[in-house]
């Protein structure tokens, strides 16, 4: 028998490699499982203003919510997707966070969690803080990045690889760092410097051109900068380093996903 879901915060939206893992890893195990995703949410979603999406809730079997990442420091955002499990339309729907960061949340969130029909965090501080909040015990396992294919086979190792930060200012410094280290490349966890985004086809293709422009004066100012098209090019990149110093958490998951030794610089 095949289940049906909607998959609440889609994160690829971002452009980042990671959660282009993440959600291609989440969408493969549902599937191998039986269950097909009849919608999908992208971050920062007013879902429940979307008629379409509710309908498709409405018949769902499943609400999956990935909680990567959103739900910390009571984000507006974050309360956004926890809403659905008070939300009358899922009632014939089960609801299932996974995948989740828990952190310094409001205790009024814990209503959210009580109606949940199952809980997975992504690390274990996450799980002992809603262990705490509800009373019981929440299980956790490595973040989805983690659970995709590894990288085997790979060439030789040469030189350092330097990532970016989700922190504009620590994401500057590892730049300049790539000037500083002989043989340094700087590959940021990204799909493109900037998103063209736009509510119409002339706005988007304006900031198209700005963000193709950008990238060119970046390039100028650090000649050793390259981006990754996709998810394994990027995973590629990671695993031909001897050494492998980021900003990111997702950067930190492909080092270990490729057997590279890495430093993890403080973020967010």
């Amino acid at each position: 028998m095949t289940l049906t879901a909607v998959l609440l915060n889609d994160t690829r939206a971002d452009r980042h490699h990671g959660c282009t893992r993440v959600m291609r890893t989440i969408e493969e195990q549902l599937a191998r499982e039986g269950v097909r995703i009849i919608a999908r949410s992208p971050l920062r979603h007013q879902w429940a203003k979307d008629g379409a999406l509710r309908k498709a809730i409405s018949i769902s079997d499943l609400i999956i919510i990935n909680g990567e990442g959103t739900l910390h420091h009571g984000a507006e955002h974050g309360e956004t997707l926890l809403k659905i499990a008070l939300d009358p339309i899922r009632e014939k729907a089960k609801v299932f966070l996974i995948n989740a960061l828990w952190e310094d949340n409001p205790l009024e969130w814990r209503a959210y969690l009580e109606r949940m029909d199952g809980i997975w965090a992504r690390d274990s501080q996450s799980a002992k803080e809603m262990s705490d909040l509800l009373g019981r015990n929440i299980s956790w396992l490595p973040d989805m990045s983690l659970c995709g294919d590894k990288l085997e086979n790979h060439g030789p190792r040469s030189g350092v690889l330097i990532g970016d930060s989700v922190n504009k200012s620590i994401a500057r410094k590892l730049a300049e760092l790539s000037l500083d280290l002989a043989g340094a490349r700087l590959t940021p966890s990204l799909e493109a410097l900037k998103r063209a985004h736009g509510s119409t086809a002339l706005t988007r293709k304006i900031r198209e051109i700005r963000a193709r422009v950008y990238e060119r004066r970046f390039y100028r100012r650090f000649p050793s900068y390259s981006i990754c098209n996709d998810e394994m090019g990027y995973l590629e990149a990671v695993a031909s380093a001897e050494l492998h110093i980021t900003g990111r958490f997702h950067g930190v998951c492909f080092s270990i996903a490729a057997g590279t030794p890495f430093l993890a610089v403080t973020s967010n």
